[in-house]
């Protein structure tokens, strides 16, 4: 704003800096035009080859589908927005009022304004248009890089009479590029603003962004996004309530196939643990071969079979070596994706119950090995839930290490009922038909506590047989190797901190909430 003479004059200065954007063209028969990011061009995502299942049309999405059995687990490829709607309409007609949706892309996406849709386009180098930008949002979050291509597709359009390039052919290029008009940024939808829209008109609706990668296992940061999405849905804890039904979770990627079947194993092994489902029955192993002299250059057992089988097999596998490398890395990427899946499992059948008896609200198993550890704020007093023996060295490790360096630990352990650790877990007797309730012993005295602890950890070993336990709320056969009590358990920590003191005083629920009124009424 200037002033003059008294009055009040604007001026607009709104010059795009022209010099600052790169421009490039697939061919030289073909007109020149900005490159997104400097370098790439905006490419029509999903092709109508991919959808195999042909459901882009009755459903919404390529290649949609519902998981083998009765679990509401849903994938499906890239929808348009109008596609999109239509899905969760489907959903909705069958029933499924709770939706969460998981886009498991990591690629950068954008919706363009088409007639009375929203198309996605995502860019592509000019040395290979089919294939998706990798690796781009390691360093810039992609909901952020998405920001910053819509707005270079608004100014790439102000500066070229509101028209934009895209390419829809990439087979055989006829009449490419294609001519969009955008006349403002609502003109582009990033991601987000796709997805979030249901959740005006769907309460139970929820979105998020977890991108998985295309080969190989997702990077433990992925799973802990993944296991934050089961924390904040009560649908999705052992606490739910049994009554109602199951949400209905949705995977999607490009094509719908890669990352989002690996998205619906995920989901399976949630729904399993959710429902108590046993696992479905395996086939019987195959009769074994006999014993093959290993190859030094064969890799899998089946392979070193195989060649030994072939006339001239060796010969004939190095003279395919470089085909043979790269399935050979297919094969020990699909190996660590099942490994993680494994071990993604096993932390479900621990952490989520955990979470049944004693829910790590405060997310602390992960770190410290014990559910809900915490501090009192300026104070040198801690707490947590019944830790193993493991867990229990790893809090000593904590408290007396160089940053706190506590000298002395009074540790008093407050629970009223027997506890054992067997086979590094923590067991409790229960009765067989209130396996949620705790029996209180409240009104023995310590010794006798720990005397019956012994006597039910000699009892244990004694028996050297399988013994039914629950665990998630599904019965289970387990034979104990080791079993311990927790007073045996200090003990031996004792002789590598000479400043532990263990103590245990019982503290009833009763006189804990009957406290608590009281501290609320002062």
């Amino acid at each position: 704003m200037l002033l003059y003479n008294c009055r009040q004059e604007f001026q607009i200065h709104d010059d795009l800096p022209r010099t600052h954007y790169k421009v490039g063209r697939i061919s030289d028969a073909m007109p020149e035009h900005f490159l997104v990011q400097g370098s790439y061009f905006m490419v029509l995502d999903v092709f109508s080859k991919a959808d195999v299942l042909n459901t882009t049309g009755s459903c919404g999405a390529p290649n949609f589908r519902q998981s083998k059995g009765s679990y509401p687990l849903f994938g499906m490829g890239q929808p348009s927005l109008t596609g999109f709607k239509q899905v969760l309409q489907k959903l909705q007609s069958q029933g499924h009022e709770e939706v969460i949706f998981f886009c498991v892309r990591e690629e950068p996406l954008l919706f363009l304004h088409l007639e009375e849709n929203f198309v996605p386009y995502t860019p592509r180098r000019k040395e290979n248009l089919h294939e998706n930008l990798h690796g781009l949002s390691k360093d810039v979050p992609v909901e952020n890089l998405e920001l910053n291509i819509r707005k270079e597709f608004h100014d790439f359009a102000r500066l070229n009479e509101n028209v934009f390039y895209v390419y829809n052919d990439i087979e055989h290029f006829k009449d490419e590029p294609q001519k969009i008009s955008i006349s403002c940024e609502e003109d582009i939808h990033v991601t987000e603003e796709v997805y979030k829209r249901p959740l005006f008109t769907m309460p139970a609706y929820r979105y998020y962004r977890l991108p998985l990668p295309m080969e190989g296992a997702p990077m433990e940061e992925q799973f802990d996004a993944f296991v934050s999405v089961l924390r904040e849905n009560p649908s999705l804890s052992l606490n739910r309530d049994s009554s109602r039904p199951l949400p209905a979770l949705l995977f999607s990627c490009q094509v719908g196939v890669g990352r989002t079947n690996l998205g619906m194993i995920l989901g399976t092994l949630v729904m399993e643990r959710l429902t108590g489902a046993p696992p479905p029955p395996q086939s019987p192993p195959p009769p074994t071969e006999e014993p093959v002299k290993s190859e030094p250059k064969a890799q899998f057992q089946v392979i070193q079979t195989l060649i030994s089988k072939l006339p001239n097999g060796q010969q004939i596998v190095e003279e395919g070596s470089s085909t043979k490398l790269y399935f050979l890395q297919r094969a020990l990427q699909s190996l660590e994706r099942y490994v993680y899946l494994i071990l993604f499992n096993t932390y479900l059948h621990q952490q989520v119950a955990d979470e049944y008896l004693s829910p790590d609200v405060l997310s602390t198993v992960k770190e410290m090995k014990v559910a809900n550890f915490r501090r009192v704020p300026k104070m040198p007093v801690y707490g947590m839930a019944q830790p193993t023996s493991e867990a229990t060295g790893v809090v000593l490790s904590y408290l007396t290490d160089e940053k706190r360096n506590h000298q002395h630990v009074l540790w008093v352990n407050v629970q009223e009922e027997l506890v054992l650790e067997a086979n590094g877990q923590i067991f409790c007797p229960r009765e067989p038909s209130c396996l949620d309730q705790h029996i209180s012993l409240h009104t023995a005295q310590t010794q006798d506590i720990e005397r019956l602890e012994t006597a039910l950890k000699e009892e244990i070993l004694k028996a050297q047989k399988w013994l039914e336990v629950t665990l998630e709320q599904e019965k289970q056969m387990k034979m104990f190797k080791s079993c311990q009590t927790v007073q045996e358990i200090f003990n031996q920590h004792k002789s590598s901190q000479p400043g532990l003191e263990y103590r245990r005083h019982f503290l009833s629920r009763e006189v804990c909430c009957t406290y608590f009124e009281q501290c609320t009424h002062c």
